[in-house]
């Protein structure tokens, strides 16, 4: 990538759909710059912030996921206790 593409990135408000590797790469572009100023400092800012959100976005779909299968044991624990408890009062 370069800083020609990374500039088109941003102007066209395509950096929220861009995926993690042309990320990387725009921050590789970012980092390697010799001047720093404002500008490039609120773009590398910019993609940091959407990777971290996607990391989050998915944790937070395997926590749900994880959730769910608590949730499938649980009953199926009760379940299974409600019928020993059956079947050891009607074996008394």
């Amino acid at each position: 990538m370069t800083e020609q593409e990374l500039e088109k990135l941003f102007k066209d408000n395509n950096v929220l759909n861009a995926s993690d590797k042309l990320l990387n790469e725009a921050l590789i572009i970012l980092s390697n710059r010799t001047s720093v100023d404002n500008h490039w400092i609120v773009r590398a800012l910019v993609i940091n912030t959407i990777k971290s959100q996607r990391h989050i976005d998915k944790i937070e779909r395997r926590n749900e996921i994880y959730t769910k299968i608590i949730i499938l044991l649980t009953i199926i624990s009760i379940i299974t206790s409600i019928i020993s408890i059956l079947i050891a009062i009607c074996f008394r």
